[in-house]
């Protein structure tokens, strides 16, 4: 966005899941060092939680979703036929199973394996050593670097929300960018409904002033159900009504930032 005269700046506060295949191997750097390119009037604080696999790891991963869709696809029609051919009721009950999880998983285990393999082809050609844990930039500076834990802590995320916009001055544009794997009213920046709509609430209690621009940076953010728990807590609000590709972070917050 370009910077209002009545604003003194442009403060981004940034949280991302970045816990899930698809969202892992993006290229954070342009977050992190984003204000060199923008201008000294934007700032940018971040909380990154990341879990990494190995290269191999997530190969065999991907590799063995796909591998049990492809078996399924076979097995519906191989079942019909061997029922066909003498085997009756086994063949029948095979094809049946098949069809039951290629209804059920079917779409879940195609999009996961290729996004493991996805994610391991792109760590491999930006051979770079991956890290993982919650890490918590502010300015520029890296400030806090602990390990995930198995349950998140929602209280460190809306605490760091409201500790960015508590920082800076009210004239100040204050943005909240929440990213992570997302599906819309169910799952938002990798949490449940509830508990996201819990995080952008107490945000706004710590802070004790609403939120100037909250932009929901996961998939199909934008349709009403997903908006209907957060709407009256920031005064603007920028979302996708799409899904988001890897990797298109980075150039989504530098626009806005330019707008």
């Amino acid at each position: 966005m370009h910077i209002n005269p009545q604003h003194n700046a442009v403060r981004l506060i940034s949280w991302v899941d970045a816990t899930e295949p698809v969202i892992e191997p993006m290229a954070l750097d342009s977050l992190e060092h984003l204000s060199d390119k923008v201008g000294s009037r934007l700032t940018v604080d971040m909380m990154h939680e990341r879990k990494v696999m190995s290269f191999g790891m997530k190969m065999v991963q991907g590799a063995s979703r796909l591998a049990l869709l492809g078996t399924a696809l076979v097995a519906v029609p191989g079942g019909i036929a061997a029922a066909m051919c003498g085997a009756g009721p086994a063949g029948l009950a095979v094809s049946a199973a098949a069809a039951v999880l290629l209804k059920k998983k079917g779409l879940k285990l195609g999009f996961r394996g290729l996004c493991f393999i996805s994610s391991a082809l792109e760590q491999r050609r930006r051979d770079v050593t991956p890290w993982s844990g919650v890490r918590t930039y502010e300015q520029g500076q890296v400030t806090a670097n602990r390990p995930l834990s198995k349950e998140r802590d929602l209280d460190a995320v809306s605490d760091f929300l409201a500790r960015g916009m508590s920082r800076y001055p009210k004239e100040d544009l204050t943005v909240v960018h929440l990213m992570g794997h997302g599906l819309g009213h169910r799952t938002n920046a990798g949490m449940k409904r509830p508990d996201y709509e819990k995080v952008v609430e107490e945000t706004v209690r710590k802070a004790g002033r609403p939120i100037d621009v909250l932009m929901m940076e996961s998939c199909l953010a934008g349709n009403l159900e997903g908006l209907a728990g957060v709407g009256s807590w920031a005064r603007f609000i920028v979302c996708s009504q799409e899904s988001i590709s890897a990797g298109a972070m980075g150039g989504r917050i530098g626009a806005a930032a330019r707008l």
